[in-house]
């Protein structure tokens, strides 16, 4: 594993090959022997389909999801004397002076802030040569560019004598990277479609893959806080409304959220619950609750919601400030 500025690159797959069609311009993906397991999310475009499994219980504080990458179908097409792979639901990678190559859109999901340990693996991938084409290499411009000569602005050039040129690329052909924000941390998952080794033209089109991405967490949810308005007048009511998503492997019942809404020297002066509620694994609720406004005078506010199960255990919680102001 290599982590380079927040992105991490992984290797490593059991992989088939499909008989070599180098002439064939429309191939059917080849379908999974295994399907996703608890499928809750599913994107799908006439070339590409993908499902994401509900998470599944690994071992203690520990859960798995499955991600399904299928092509259903591509097309070869050419302009300026290059040729292009088109997928539908796809978008092209843009590495300065590599290869453009479709890839699938940005795959996101949202773990608790207490997270660790994230992985991505590949478990399986069908992949096969589709033929032996010449792809455009992209180029990264500068407004400088219409001083610097004819063609300098020009963002598709050829991949010859580029540096890697003699690679497959691009190697490994998935990854992910994180980032941290106040209510939860957030997962961006990548990965190409097609391989292109620029020097032998040989070209790879991924028909399916699967993917697996297990993280640790002691709190299975993922509580985020909105409101109606960016600021409340003084005695106007507060229109809360917390969605709380379960990345845990069970259902979640009779959850309750105690919001306590507190000053700058962290004193509590108001404390409400909201209305029971209840969350599946993998998915997500939203709960409005109103706090009607005790005498608080204008400043800024915390307001702290903690989640607690059906016996009163502390399972989530997040905190987030409002405004309150005079009304002159």
């Amino acid at each position: 594993m290599i982590l380079i500025v927040g992105v991490v690159l992984v290797s490593g797959c059991i992989g088939e090959e499909n008989p070599t069609k180098p002439n064939n311009q429309s191939a059917p993906a080849t379908p999974s022997t295994e399907p996703a397991t608890s499928p809750t999310e599913t994107d799908t475009t006439s070339g590409l389909v993908i499902t994401i499994s509900k998470p599944q219980y690994v071992s203690e504080n520990t859960f798995e999801r499955i991600i399904e990458i299928n092509v259903t179908g591509y097309s070869v097409s050419e302009s300026e004397g290059f040729i292009f792979i088109n997928i539908n639901g796809s978008e092209l990678a843009h590495g300065d002076k590599k290869p453009q190559i479709p890839k699938i859109k940005y795959i996101r999901l949202s773990l608790p802030t207490t997270t660790e340990n994230i992985s991505l693996s590949c478990v399986q991938n069908v992949s096969e040569n589709i033929g032996y084409y010449n792809l455009p290499c992209y180029r990264a411009v500068h407004q400088g560019c219409v001083f610097a000569g004819e063609g300098a602005c020009n963002t598709l050039i050829s991949c010859e004598g580029l540096p890697d040129s003699d690679e497959m690329f691009p190697t490994p052909f998935y990854w992910f990277h994180t980032h941290k924000l106040d209510d939860y941390t957030g997962v961006s998952i990548g990965s190409v479609l097609v391989q292109h080794n620029p020097q032998t033209k040989e070209t790879i089109l991924y028909n399916y893959t699967k993917l697996k991405i297990v993280y640790t967490t002691e709190t299975p949810i993922i509580p985020i806080i909105s409101f109606s308005k960016s600021k409340y007048k003084i005695n106007e009511t507060i229109n809360i409304t917390t969605s709380v998503e379960n990345v845990g492997a069970t259902d979640l019942r009779n959850l309750r959220i105690n919001y306590e809404v507190g000053d700058y020297s962290s004193n509590m002066l108001a404390e409400y619950n909201s209305t029971t509620f209840d969350v599946s694994s993998g998915g997500e609720t939203s709960v409005s609750t109103l706090l009607i406004n005790p005498s608080l005078s204008a400043g800024s506010y915390s307001i702290h919601a903690r989640v607690s199960d059906g016996e009163g255990n502390l399972i989530g919680g997040t905190v987030k400030r409002t405004h309150i102001y005079r009304n002159n």
